[in-house]
């Protein structure tokens, strides 16, 4: 996969700009990664549209979604 610099550029201040706007989910995210992702965790996910419609989801973590979960860490805290 090839990286785009001016592309990356866009999305580090995309991110700064959404961790303004939401500014405790990075002490979230922060608090999952002390607690340790282990193989075995689930992870859900809700979603409530503006209508009240829902949607859920969730994934049970394997080695190998773990793994993907720290490299996308590591590049979103290249800044």
């Amino acid at each position: 996969m090839k990286l785009n610099p001016i592309n990356l550029l866009k999305i580090s201040s995309m991110k700064d700009k959404f961790i303004q706007r939401h500014t405790k989910f990075p002490l979230f995210l922060s608090a999952v990664k002390r607690a340790g992702l282990e193989e075995g965790t689930l992870i859900s996910f809700k979603v409530t549209e503006p209508d009240g419609h829902v949607i859920r989801s969730n994934i049970l973590l394997e080695k190998e979604d773990i793994e993907l979960l720290r490299q996308l860490g590591d590049l979103a805290n290249m800044d």
